[in-house]
């Protein structure tokens, strides 16, 4: 049986998830949302990746608007940069940290400007 485990939050410790398994109501919602190499993390409803990876490297880019919306590192670009880059209308920008990212997605979620397309 496939899940995924969803967090609430990736700048602070993982207290807070909750699992979505194979035939669960949230479950295509979460398969379609998740990026290579990520986590999937959930903001008033809306599904955002963030890298799976501990402390990944440098530099890191943060999608608003584009299949996957979330922070992206370097090292996952390379399976996230052809769906955003061949996207049109996609928004997105490279930020100092991934806290930094996270707080930009958490904010254009909140004002509805994040949105997969």
């Amino acid at each position: 049986m496939t899940s995924y485990m969803l967090s609430l939050r990736y700048a602070h410790a993982r207290e807070a998830y909750f699992t979505v398994y194979e035939g669960d109501e949230d479950f295509q919602g979460a398969a379609n949302a998740m990026a290579d190499d990520c986590d999937i993390y959930c903001h008033h409803g809306v599904l955002y990746n963030m890298p799976g990876r501990v402390d990944p490297k440098p530099p890191y880019f943060c999608v608003i608007r584009s299949c996957y919306i979330g922070v992206f590192a370097l090292e996952g670009w390379d399976s996230v940069g052809p769906k955003v880059q061949g996207v049109n209308c996609t928004y997105y920008f490279e930020v100092d940290s991934l806290e930094t990212g996270e707080a930009m997605v958490r904010r254009a979620i909140e004002r509805g400007e994040a949105m997969t397309v």
